[in-house]
């Protein structure tokens, strides 16, 4: 399991509302792509409001998509990959 790359991610903080509360783990690619975020540290600490909008409305989630894109972004920053190598690892691309 690796840790978070995401910048900015505290336990206890929501990383899109800012809330503090008890957080919940997301992992920013989901389903299949699970394992890769689990891998790449590509997850990020939730609220439960923002968490439950993630999983159960997400294309109704303005934030969820700009998470997607950002972490894409970093991802390549970090891992040093193009957008070819992220589009192998998670079959989309957020750019």
């Amino acid at each position: 399991m690796a840790s978070s790359i995401m910048p900015h991610n505290l336990k206890g903080v929501c990383y899109v509302c800012k809330a503090h509360c008890d957080t919940q783990e997301h992992h920013i690619f989901e389903g299949a792509n699970r394992a890769a975020s689990e891998r790449t540290g590509l997850k990020c600490d939730l609220c439960p409001v923002c968490h439950r909008r993630a999983h159960e409305h997400p294309e109704a989630f303005e934030n969820l998509t700009h998470l997607k894109r950002d972490a894409q972004r970093l991802a390549m920053e970090y891992y040093g990959w193009t957008v070819d190598d992220f589009r192998e690892r998670f079959r989309k691309d957020y750019t």
